[in-house]
Parts: structure tokens; sequence; C-alpha cells
């Protein structure tokens, strides 16, 4: 299964464009979770559940 985003109508009728590329984007994104691996391991281990802020 494919899924792309085309952009054509929000662009025509809001003048939107995207601030960031998909490429720099992901690359972004990829460098953030290395970045804050402690963060997210958290989250897979299930220990948020027993939070309580």
């Amino acid at each position: 299964m494919r899924y792309a985003i085309d952009p054509a109508k929000i662009h025509a009728e809001l003048g939107w464009e995207p601030e960031t590329l998909f490429n720099e984007g992901i690359q972004k994104t990829i460098e953030w979770y290395l970045n804050n691996r402690e963060w997210w391991e958290k989250i897979l281990s299930g220990e948020y559940v027993n939070y309580r802020g």
C-alpha cells in the first residue's frame, strides 16, 4: 500500500505551503528519536502507565 499527500488543494485555496520538505523533515525526526531515546523508551516499556503526576 502507498500513501502520499498532495498539498495542491490547500495551496490553491489557502496559499499554504509546507515549511519543511519531506527529506529534511524525516531526517530531523530520526535525529530527534536518536537524541531522545530516554523519552521514547519509557513509552515502549509501559512505565508511563504508573505515572502519578
